[in-house]
């Protein structure tokens, strides 16, 4: 199990709420810390824009490991200019979806993406 199998077994354990006004990125412990990891060199796409492109419309349940990487990359990413993405995307349980493909498939890259 790598790092971010971790990472995601504790965010789905734990409860998470930001409180009326607030982004989780900044209030919620485990999604700070799915923040960091997803913006570790062998997580991290460093093409997220182009690739997102590729995997936004396909099923969670058919993402590889790499493309849930992808997913997860762009919508960190995106929170920088565009605050309340990751709220949107906790909210509606597309993060918790992600992270639960995660631990269902094997990372296919030894070290980065």
């Amino acid at each position: 199990m790598n790092e971010l199998q971790k990472v995601a077994k504790e965010y789905l354990a734990a409860e998470h709420d930001a409180g009326p006004w607030h982004d989780y990125l900044y209030c919620d412990p485990t999604t700070d810390k799915l923040n960091d990891c997803i913006h570790k060199e062998q997580f991290m796409d460093m093409n997220h824009g182009a690739n997102f492109e590729k995997v936004r419309n396909k099923p969670i349940s058919e993402l590889t490991f790499t493309e849930v990487c992808t997913y997860l990359t762009a919508i960190f990413r995106h929170n920088r200019t565009s605050e309340g993405t990751v709220t949107r995307f906790t909210e509606d349980g597309t993060i918790k979806r992600l992270l639960m493909r995660c631990l269902e498939v094997e990372p296919e890259f030894e070290e980065g993406i």
